[in-house]
């Protein structure tokens, strides 16, 4: 398929259709959207000639929004390699050393490409110092770097020649009993053809189809493994024979991560014809293509040389200098940009289109950032072991997690792709459409503080008034909890996923409640005489939340629906701010163990 309903060559109309997409099957998932998402207009617009009208009054419209055409089958491999020694010196009765180090090698593959992680030594040392010789105190140090294995995901994905396509739209067809069908054909392609009418009169088409492709990507040379450095400072003291105090400070630090990149931005994208990337370790340093030469300008601009707001290339007048009908987005997006919180934000021309986005590098870094991920920690352990009956631990933990860098898996988005998740798929640009994505902030399993009591006591022939209960054990947990930020966030603006762009900052919308809960346990051991004694019997009952409570867990933070194409403004998500989960409600379980 090359053509919309119209028989304009699809190809012609935007560069950015790779010849190998041109009459390729695809597995496809589709969205059903309306042409004017404006409740005042989107049951009388009619600007889209060839879209049905929906039982509600709407012009609708079906949009790719996953679609993968080559590379659905993948035999991908990995083998991981260690070796590791490590030597104890004690210098005195006061000053112990144990030094070691950790020696890794990864092995990834897939049906096109395969590449190794090399280089990856970890040093590991601990310093024990016994103040006073008399092995009741310690103080100690310890740091470590620690390497992570890469999952397979990347290698069936970014390994194994997947070809990606979205947002082709088409127009479906309405049966008669209300439901729908899609017909991915020429016939009902709308690409590139008139979409609505805004109350001011502007017309938007609908734009591009996106493209993203892993053949040639791979791995970039020299992308080393994604370590994490830790360092602990810590006190112990043994106060009684049965009781232990704690302190320890933990500081964790992200010191490379993995990561599939690309050097285009999000408007970029939309226009040109190279998509220079792989995965690497991307810093703020990264440079693996030439530069965009980007002039971006407002919507008013537009407007003012366009007051139409919906030019041909052959009326179209450069709202800035420098600009043309062949490199302002407008054309390829069919309409302005919008940021997620559904404002036009204008659009952008470049000036260097043919070789943008493209190797070698510029000597230019191409803009990305630097990943942060630091988790800081301060905790505090009271520990009375089990004598006379009875054992208590009470711990504390104040920590901080601060960063642009979840991890392997995304909590803000859901996505599960460990090393290319969509992060560092585009640099910022200037039209600011990835909002905060980069900016340092408190991330979302940042949780303050954490308190947990303990306490457990058994029974004996000595205890006052119940020995009779001789063997009954009972306990009881408690656990207190702050909550974890909460953050606004917007659809991404070429995948059109949901929670993607973060909008005024992560964590700038609150915390979730902090929770309490209070758990309890009893077990008691039947006896079963003398002639028995081989036989054991063993009632237990544990109960959790025994007071019910009822805190939120969650909360909706997409403040945007699914969007159904680039430069489309989805309705604003109602459910924003709704929960989500809450805790646990009260339940109990028993048990019978029968020993032999």
């Amino acid at each position: 398929m090359n053509q919309n309903a119209a028989g304009q060559t699809l190809s012609s109309i935007f560069t950015v259709i790779p010849a190998r997409a041109i009459g390729a099957m695809t597995n496809a998932t589709f969205r059903i959207s309306a042409t004017n998402t404006n409740p005042a207009l989107t049951q009388k617009d009619r600007t889209c000639q060839y879209c049905p009208v929906n039982k509600n009054g709407q012009q609708i419209y079906a949009s790719i929004n996953r679609g993968t055409y080559q590379g659905l089958r993948v035999n991908a491999s990995g083998r991981y390699h260690t070796a590791y020694g490590n030597d104890v010196y004690q210098m005195n009765r006061f000053v112990t050393i144990n030094a070691g180090v950790r020696w890794e090698q990864e092995r990834v593959a897939g049906d096109l490409l395969a590449y190794t992680f090399t280089g990856s030594w970890s040093p590991r040392v601990g310093i024990n110092i016994d103040p006073t010789g008399d092995h009741r105190s310690k103080l100690f140090f310890n740091y470590g770097r620690n390497y992570w294995a890469m999952p397979l995901d990347a290698a069936i994905r970014q390994l194994g020649n997947e070809q990606d396509d979205t947002s082709f739209v088409f127009a479906p067809i309405i049966n008669a009993d209300g439901s729908l069908r899609v017909i991915p054909d020429a016939a009902h392609n709308l690409n590139g053809l008139p979409r609505s009418t805004s109350a001011s009169g502007v017309v938007a088409r609908f734009g591009a189809p996106n493209f993203s492709s892993s053949t040639g990507e791979g791995i970039i040379p020299g992308t080393k493994g994604e370590f994490e450095d830790e360092y602990v400072i810590g006190f112990e003291r043994q106060i009684t024979p049965s009781v232990v105090f704690k302190a320890r400070y933990t500081d964790r630090r992200l010191g490379r991560v993995i990561e599939d990149i690309t050097a285009y931005s999000p408007e970029g994208s939309t226009i040109t014809p190279n998509n220079a990337g792989g995965i690497a370790n991307p810093t703020k340093n990264t440079d693996i293509a030439e530069n965009e030469k980007e002039l971006a300008y407002t919507q008013a601009q537009f407007l003012a040389a366009n007051p139409s707001g919906n030019p041909s290339t052959g009326n179209y007048k450069p709202p800035v200098p420098g600009c043309t009908a062949a490199n302002d987005t407008f054309f390829a997006v069919g309409g302005p940009f919008t940021n997620s919180l559904n404002q036009p934000v204008g659009g952008a021309c470049f000036l260097n289109v043919a070789t943008m986005d493209a190797g070698p590098a510029d000597g230019i870094p191409d803009g990305f950032v630097q990943p942060v991920r630091r988790y800081q920690a301060a905790e505090f352990e009271l520990d009375k072991r089990f004598s006379n009956h009875w054992l208590a631990v009470v711990n504390f933990r104040w920590g901080t997690l601060y960063g642009n860098y979840e991890g392997a898996y995304r909590n803000d988005n859901g996505q599960s792709d460990p090393g290319i998740s969509s992060l560092f798929d585009f640099t910022a640009g200037k039209l600011n459409l990835l909002g905060d994505q980069f900016t340092n902030g408190m991330l979302s399993t940042d949780r303050r503080a954490v308190g947990n009591l303990f306490l457990s006591y058994n029974i004996g022939s000595d205890t006052p008034f119940v020995h009779g209960a001789r063997g009954l054990t009972f306990g009881m947990g408690l656990r207190g909890q702050a909550g974890v930020p909460l953050s606004v966030l917007g659809d991404h603006p070429i995948y059109l996923n949901q929670g993607e762009v973060p909008i005024g900052g992560r964590g700038n919308a609150g915390r979730t409640p902090s929770t309490m809960q209070l758990d309890l346990h009893g077990d008691y051991p039947v006896p079963l005489g003398s002639r028995f004694e081989r036989y054991k019997l063993k009632l237990a009952i544990d109960m959790f939340n025994v007071t019910n409570s009822q805190f939120q867990n969650g909360r909706v933070q997409y403040i945007q629906t699914p969007a159904s194409g680039v430069g489309i403004a989805p309705p604003l998500n109602l459910d924003y701010n709704r929960p989500t989960a809450f805790q646990t409600p009260f339940y109990a379980r028993g048990s019978v163990r029968f020993e032999f």
